[in-house]
């Protein structure tokens, strides 16, 4: 059995940028699991107002030291690659109110083995248009996500 779920038959338009799950969600089967996951549209047509929406799920438990000093999610580094020009695109989600505290991280003073032993889920949802700031152009894409040594499975996406 898969650690995971991608589910491929889900509607995007229903994905806000914010901190929610969404039917679109990568579903984290395995209790155990650490990492990133997300979903994208396989396709997008181009449009004045190109939205390309992701969601995220990740889980880290809370004695993992990511090295981050932010939250998680503010961390999370998402990465396009045109496929014709190999151009990079790359940025992080903008601070919000709504986030968790990243693992590891208190405001009191507690060493790693002191913490719980438990794992933290959580999603996190973007506009790739807005957060690496791509060209508004048809191509094909490659898209993936990163956090300190964790990096997401790799989906492709057209912009027709």
């Amino acid at each position: 059995m898969p650690d995971y779920k991608i589910t491929k038959n889900c509607n995007f338009e229903d994905v806000y940028p914010g901190f929610s799950a969404n039917s679109c969600s990568p579903e984290i089967i395995v209790p155990t699991f650490e990492g990133l996951l997300i979903n994208t549209p396989p396709k997008v047509p181009l449009s004045a107002a190109l939205s390309v929406k992701v969601a995220c799920s990740f889980a880290f438990s809370l004695r993992r030291d990511l090295g981050v000093l932010e939250r998680v999610e503010n961390e999370i580094v998402f990465t396009v690659v045109d496929r014709e020009t190999n151009i990079t695109y790359s940025g992080k989600m903008p601070n919000m109110d709504h986030s968790i505290p990243s693992p590891g991280r208190s405001k009191k003073t507690l060493r790693r083995e002191e913490l719980p032993d438990q794992i933290i889920e959580s999603y996190v949802n973007v506009d790739l248009v807005k957060v690496v700031r791509m060209q508004k152009k048809t191509g094909r894409y490659k898209v993936y996500a990163t956090v300190s040594t964790f990096k997401s499975n790799t989906l492709d996406f057209e912009v027709y």
